[in-house]
C-alpha cells in the first residue's frame, strides 16, 4: 500500500507553518471497480449506437427502387439497435437515422408517416433486450415487423398516390417482404452475436 505525502499550511503566533503528513493510498474497491466498468460499457454502447445509426443512414444508399419502392437492408442496424440498447433508444437511433436521410440526402419530400415505418424496426428490436435470441422467435418479430412496416407505407402510398396505386404494388412489396424476411432474421441472429461480444 503507497503512502503519499500531503503538504498543510497555516499561520500559527503569527508565523507561517508547513506541515507535511503522510496519507495511505487506499487500493480500488469492488464498487469503485463496478462503477468504472458500467461507465466504460456504457460508452462503448453509445458508440455501437452511433455507429448504427450513420450505417443505416448509408444502407438507404444502398437500394434498389424509388420514393414509392425500396428493396434495402437499412432496416438490420436498427434492428440491432434495439436489441442492444432497448426499444427507446432503437426508436430514437432509427428517428434520427430517418431524419438525417430524409431531411439531408433525400431528394424525395421527408414523410413523418414513413419515419414511423423507421422507428417500428428500433422499437421492435427492443423485445430482445436483455434477452437471448433464439432464431425462431426473431423469425416471428422480423416478420410481424415487417407486416407493420408494410401497412403503414401502404397507408403513405394511398395517401399520395391513391387505393388503386397501393393496391397495384401491394403483391410486388410483399413479394419483396417475404424474400428479406429470412435474410434480414439471419443476418440481425449472427451480427448481434458479433456485436454482444465487442459490447462485453
Amino acid at each position: 500500500m503507497k503512502k503519499k505525502l500531503k503538504k498543510y499550511q497555516g499561520i500559527i503566533n503569527g508565523q507561517k507553518v508547513s506541515i507535511e503528513v503522510k496519507h495511505k493510498l487506499m487500493p480500488p474497491t469492488s464498487k469503485t471497480l463496478k462503477k468504472e466498468s458500467r461507465q466504460l460499457m456504457t460508452v462503448k454502447l453509445l458508440v455501437m449506437l452511433a455507429a448504427l445509426l450513420a450505417l443505416g443512414v448509408v444502407l438507404k444508399f444502398v437500394s434498389i427502387g424509388n420514393g414509392q419502392f425500396r428493396i434495402s437492408l437499412w432496416d438490420i442496424p436498427l434492428f440491432l439497435a434495439g436489441v442492444l440498447a432497448g426499444p427507446v433508444y432503437g426508436g430514437i437511433v432509427a428517428m434520427g437515422a430517418d431524419l438525417i436521410y430524409g431531411l439531408c440526402f433525400s431528394s424525395y419530400p421527408f414523410s413523418f408517416i414513413m419515419m414511423f415505418t423507421t422507428i417500428v424496426w428500433g422499437v421492435m428490436g427492443g423485445i430482445f433486450y436483455h434477452r437471448g435470441i433464439k432464431i425462431w422467435s426473431l423469425l416471428v418479430v422480423v416478420l410481424i415487423t415487417s407486416l407493420i412496416a408494410t401497412f403503414i407505407n401502404s397507408i403513405y402510398l394511398t395517401l399520395y398516390y391513391g387505393f388503386n396505386y397501393m393496391l397495384g404494388m401491394l403483391p410486388i412489396r410483399l413479394g419483396v417482404l417475404f424474400v428479406k424476411w429470412p435474410i434480414t432474421s439471419f443476418l440481425v441472429y449472427f451480427l448481434n452475436k458479433m456485436l454482444k461480444n465487442l459490447k462485453n
